[in-house]
């Protein structure tokens, strides 16, 4: 989006920015409370059982990670699709591509790489 300084879609996009980490600290108290309280837990597990077997991936989960990479979104997801595309296109394996694409979105984002920890 190309726009000038004061352009009320460029002051929306930049509020909306600055928003994002309280956004998502409000979003995580409120799983928190809803999985401590357990209700909402134990009616979706009656109705699906075999959603108890991906409590982990429920509770740690990002749609997508729009959040984390926000300005870089778009060049972080080229990252991943070309990491997934050059696996089922079978140029890369799965490992090289990952490794390739974890190194990519390391110089994208300066973020650390490995395995997340608890916050």
């Amino acid at each position: 989006m190309t726009s000038s300084a004061g352009d009320p879609g460029t002051d929306r996009a930049v509020a909306a920015e600055d928003d994002l980490p309280e956004q998502m600290r409000v979003r995580r108290a409120k799983r928190d409370r809803i999985l401590a309280e357990g209700r909402e837990v134990a009616e979706v597990l009656e109705a699906v059982p075999f959603f108890g077997s991906l409590y982990d991936v429920f509770i740690n989960a990002v749609a997508r990670p729009s959040t984390v990479s926000a300005p870089d979104y778009a060049a972080v997801s080229r990252a991943f699709y070309t990491a997934v595309h050059s696996v089922l296109t079978g140029t890369e394996t799965a490992a090289d591509a990952m490794a390739i694409a974890e190194a990519d979105i390391q110089d994208i984002t300066g973020l650390e790489t490995g395995a997340p920890t608890a916050d």
